[in-house]
């Protein structure tokens, strides 16, 4: 589940969850959160390779590189990381335009 603004169409990622297993082949391991997300794109990229796509050749550790930054800037951009922290706050407001229209999808 993941929070939205329906006045300004602001949203989150999906509130993260730990499930802890030491079972590292076993999809979503650890839940869903950044260790886990670090680890799913890890074992899709690290195998040294050149990815078609749309504009030409990259190279897989540079796709692996730019989503290990992308998962960087979702941590940075969540007000609520889970599902807890959104619940306890009792004055929910959308960060950029202030709003209290806030839908949970």
């Amino acid at each position: 589940m993941y929070v939205r603004c329906n006045n300004c169409g602001w949203s989150q990622d999906d509130f993260w969850y730990w499930n802890w297993t030491w079972k590292f082949w076993k999809f979503r391991a650890f839940g869903y959160n950044p260790l886990q997300n670090f680890i799913d794109e890890i074992r899709t990229w690290i195998k040294p390779r050149f990815i078609n796509i749309d504009h030409g050749k990259v190279f897989s550790w540079k796709i692996l590189l730019k989503e290990c930054f992308n998962i960087l800037k979702n941590v940075k951009n969540m007000k609520w990381k889970t599902w807890k922290q959104y619940n306890k706050d009792l004055d929910k407001k959308c960060p950029k335009c202030g709003s209290n229209k806030l839908i949970v999808d």
